[in-house]
């Protein structure tokens, strides 16, 4: 189990008007709080040179996960809905080096696929806070296929990469 001192809590508030030079600023200063409170805490050093590659490691996460998305462009999608959701789901909570890995062999598995060759009706599914990819199965178990998604779990966070440059 986790041991109470494992445990890492902060709050941070994050701009309402980001492009306001006070709003950003301040955030600046938050994020500073947040980085030195989890230096102390857990007894690291997190350099400039840690948070490029965690932002490029990422970003590869996020460039693999499109790839998916893409791939839902089919006109008979090698990916459904439901198991998308569960990749993005996953996006969320895997280390990304084992995540990109996982995804890349995915990938791989598709060519040739149709995940659901009697489905009627390709669907945009949007919303909030989604991550139960029994939910999206239900839907399609109607006839449906999911091939694009505005949900929180889903494509709002994976749509956009980081900007690498300095």
């Amino acid at each position: 189990g986790i041991e109470k001192n494992e445990i890492f809590t902060e709050f941070v508030t994050t701009p309402r008007v980001p492009d306001d030079d006070v709003s950003l600023g301040y955030y600046k200063e938050e994020l500073v709080r947040l980085k030195d409170g989890m230096e102390q805490h857990f007894g690291v050093a997190i350099t400039d040179k840690d948070l490029k590659s965690a932002v490029a490691l990422v970003n590869e996460s996020r460039r693999l996960v499109m790839d998916l998305y893409k791939r839902r462009k089919d006109q008979k999608p090698p990916v459904s809905g439901a198991e998308s959701l569960a990749v993005t789901v996953s996006f969320g909570s895997m280390p990304k080096p084992a995540f990109n890995e996982t995804m890349k062999g995915l990938l791989s598995a598709l060519d040739g696929r149709v995940a659901l060759p009697n489905a009627r009706k390709r669907l945009f599914l949007y919303g909030g806070e989604l991550d139960d990819p029994e939910y999206v199965k239900l839907i399609e178990d109607q006839g449906g296929v999911v091939v694009a998604d505005g949900l929180c779990f889903g494509a709002r966070q994976v749509w956009e990469s980081v900007d690498e440059t300095p």
